[in-house]
């Protein structure tokens, strides 16, 4: 085998054709839809951290900067594979006990 067939094999490959070595597509495309959902924070979120989601550790990113553990935020987004969370207002948090 030749230097030259090593490299057109390494680069004639589709995307299409590389898996997902976590088996398969988004684990997220299969859940209804995340919009609005509200979860709270496992994790300070200094610029991202984690959130609880069905039962599952969820790593996030956060529009609001900073944002403590054990605060409810809203998913508001999906940037770069992560969704994208927000604090919950006081208002809103009140609306939902």
């Amino acid at each position: 085998m030749s230097l030259r067939s090593v490299f057109e094999g390494m680069f004639s490959r589709k995307p299409e054709e590389d898996s997902d070595p976590r088996g398969g597509s988004d684990p997220d495309e299969r859940r209804p839809s995340m919009l609005g959902r509200r979860v709270k924070t496992l994790t300070a979120l200094k610029n991202s951290g984690y959130v609880l989601i069905d039962g599952q550790r969820v790593e996030v990113i956060s529009r609001s900067g900073f944002v403590q553990a054990n605060t409810y935020v809203v998913i508001v987004g999906k940037k770069m594979g992560r969704w994208e969370v927000e604090i919950l207002s006081e208002s809103k948090r009140k609306d939902r006990r």
